[in-house]
């Protein structure tokens, strides 16, 4: 999203079929840039999936979420007989995004492993968090819960507790795991300015009642941004915050020695020149291997895997191809 410093005016731009294969440059970047101009100030842009038929994968579409000031959310779809990007109707689309008490500063969506269901989530300017499960052939709310903190929401993030990996469409799934699998636990993740940072355990049966603080989250000033990754590639999904009080926090899913329950703890912590503002774990170098990208306000780092680690995946590739 961008504005014009003179007018004031606010665009979303929309960069489209650059070729892979083809060096970029701004040039051609810029050629295949279409810009929507937006009568609102634009908060986060989020892109999920739109179920346009059950059968495989390839039907469904990608589509543009994007919150506002004028307290909606905005929908944007591609047109692709005329290869441009057109507003839609949210309320046609996504039902539990047609009301929001205030401007939405996060929203996240999870979609079930054979797309039955979708599990919604946003948090609200004004601290009011939502949570909605969707029948998506129907299009109808099946359950909904709601909360609202002290302060404003900044993320929020719905997880699992162990790592799955969607089967690509071109395996059979019928030869990886049994049909009649169960969808794992789902767990809602919230942070806001001044409380300490909440996981909502079993969300879509247990909605808000089991809740759990996250310790020492709320001791480095304002949690900005939240992210849930196997940074450690253990199979577990770790928590991770950054903060404007320049910290980043890590957290672990640990079993009490005494009673043997689980529990999130606090497993390590970095500091940074300057507060975070987003944290992203995506393969930048295109190795294969994933790094963990830190915006703050004056700069970007991306951590890497050190040579022991690296040294052991390489082992397990070679495995694998034996």
């Amino acid at each position: 999203c961008g504005n014009n410093e003179r007018s004031h005016e606010t665009y979303l731009h929309i960069y489209s079929e650059w070729e892979p294969s083809s060096e970029f440059n701004m040039e051609s970047a810029a050629q295949n840039c279409q810009m929507l101009e937006l009568d609102f100030i634009p908060y986060q842009l989020y892109h999920t999936e739109l179920l346009t038929g059950l059968e495989t994968d390839g039907n469904n579409e990608v589509v543009w979420l994007l919150s506002g000031s004028d307290e909606k959310v905005h929908l944007f779809r591609e047109d692709r007989l005329n290869h441009c990007y057109i507003k839609a109707e949210t309320e046609d689309y996504f039902p539990e995004l047609s009301r929001a008490p205030s401007i939405v500063m996060w929203m996240n969506v999870y979609h079930t492993s054979d797309y039955a269901q979708r599990v919604t989530a946003f948090g609200c300017e004004c601290g009011y968090v939502k949570l909605t499960v969707i029948n998506v052939p129907r299009n109808e709310i099946v359950s909904e819960w709601s909360t609202r903190f002290e302060s404003s929401v900044t993320s929020v993030a719905l997880f699992n507790d162990e790592l799955k990996l969607r089967c690509p469409s071109f395996i059979d799934l019928s030869d990886v795991s049994p049909s009649n699998e169960e969808e794992p636990s789902l767990h809602l993740l919230v942070t806001t300015t001044l409380q300490p940072a909440v996981i909502y355990r079993n969300i879509t049966v247990q909605g808000f009642e089991s809740c759990y603080n996250l310790p020492d989250s709320d001791s480095f000033d304002a949690v900005m941004c939240c992210l849930v990754a196997d940074i450690d590639m253990d199979g577990k999904q770790e928590v991770i915050l950054g903060t404007y009080g320049q910290e980043m926090l890590v957290y672990k899913l640990e079993s009490s020695s005494e009673d043997g329950t689980d529990s999130w703890q606090l497993n390590c912590q970095r500091g940074f020149a300057n507060p975070i503002y987003s944290l992203l774990y995506v393969d930048v170098t295109g190795d294969g291997v994933k790094e963990l990208v830190v915006l703050t306000l004056q700069g970007v780092h991306i951590m890497q895997y050190g040579e022991e680690k690296e040294e052991q995946l390489q082992e397990w590739k070679e495995k694998e191809k034996a």
